[in-house]
């Protein structure tokens, strides 16, 4: 473990710095010597005017190894930090990437057009429009799930019609034969009905 740790440091300070490494690390010194700048002999001298009055040459001794330790401190820390995360590297990546993204778009590639080049109407409707997309097939599949229920009520429906018609038929035609029979009844005298009678029942008393 001690081995990979060591190379892996090897390879941060032998990793070249690129253009926005550089400019995180000219920000850091910047602010460090504002930071030192703010932290002044005069300012450190009305902290302690006993001792700038008597022995003002300890005292620029003093406020130039306190500044010294806080902008190495601040240093040794940075480049902790930066070792830890991989800044360096993972700022380079991203310069290679906008490099290559601005020679595609030189190039005319339409693949590589950068997101903050669209207007916000592309953007919402390239974040919409796959969305809708699925939200549309959901539907449709919804429709289609509905239409054939349809057809199936529709056709179950247009089954019980048919018997109803033919129900409605036999039941007319029964009338009519009942009609019928009731006035053939009718023309037949009233013995000769009963006589006939009297001949089926005795039909079937001996059968």
């Amino acid at each position: 473990m001690a081995e990979d740790s060591s190379t892996a440091a090897e390879n941060n300070n032998a990793l070249v710095e690129g253009p926005r490494a550089q400019r995180l690390r000219q920000v850091l010194d910047r602010c460090l010597t504002q930071t030192v700048k703010s932290c002044s002999y005069e300012r450190m001298a009305q902290c302690f005017p006993t001792l700038a009055m008597e022995g003002p040459e300890q005292l620029r001794s003093a406020h130039g190894q306190v500044t010294t330790f806080l902008r190495s401190q601040v240093e040794r820390e940075f480049e902790e930090i930066l070792k830890e995360r991989g800044t360096a590297k993972k700022l380079n990546d991203l310069d290679q990437f906008i490099e290559k993204a601005k020679e595609r778009k030189t190039s005319g590639d339409p693949e590589s057009v950068l997101p903050t080049s669209r207007s916000p109407d592309d953007i919402l409707r390239a974040h919409v429009l796959p969305v809708k997309k699925q939200e549309l097939a959901f539907l449709k599949a919804k429709l289609a799930r509905i239409q054939a229920s349809n057809d199936n009520l529709a056709a179950e429906v247009d089954k019980q019609r048919a018997g109803i018609t033919e129900t409605t038929q036999r039941m007319r035609k029964a009338f009519e034969e009942l009609d019928q029979a009731v006035q053939t009844s009718l023309q037949i005298p009233v013995q000769e009905m009963h006589a006939h009678m009297e001949e089926i029942v005795q039909e079937k008393i001996e059968a």
